[in-house]
């Protein structure tokens, strides 16, 4: 199944907005999620999300580059591998190293989903794209 980040709006296959960021809130169904993210300081990429209820979403780099990222959603683990160094396209793995999407920006801003494992939560798959948009495409403006 392909999904897609389109301008702030992340769009299923056939094209209805499922989940939208509007000043600094990703919202998706119920869900809300206030998003904070960094990128160019000492620690570089951060971002977080801090839903409603409390429950906690952070994504950051694992180690001086980008190249791997790791997230945190509320306890379950995943990690986020670039498939090249000259490439924006990623792979989304679970803690126990199983692909779950592959994930691919854009020159436009645009970002690309492509779920492999429809048992990925919801929000985990929303946030965790979504930062991804953020570290990963050149025309988005950093929250």
């Amino acid at each position: 199944m392909l999904f897609r980040w389109v301008d702030d709006q992340l769009l299923d296959p056939d094209g209805r907005v499922i989940a939208s960021v509007t000043a600094e809130v990703l919202k998706i169904g119920k869900d809300r999620l206030l998003i904070e993210s960094s990128q160019g300081t000492i620690v570089g990429f951060r971002a977080r999300g801090t839903s409603t209820s409390g429950a906690v979403y952070t994504m950051g780099k694992r180690g001086l580059t980008v190249h791997t990222l790791e997230a945190n959603c509320d306890g379950r683990l995943y990690t986020l591998q670039r498939t090249s160094p000259w490439r924006r396209t990623r792979k989304l793995l679970d803690a126990e190293g199983s692909m779950l999407a592959r994930i691919q920006a854009r020159v436009s801003g645009e970002l690309d989903i492509e779920l492999f494992d429809a048992a990925l939560h919801p929000v985990d798959a929303a946030f965790i794209t979504y930062a991804c948009a953020l570290v990963d495409t050149p025309t988005r403006l950093m929250i």
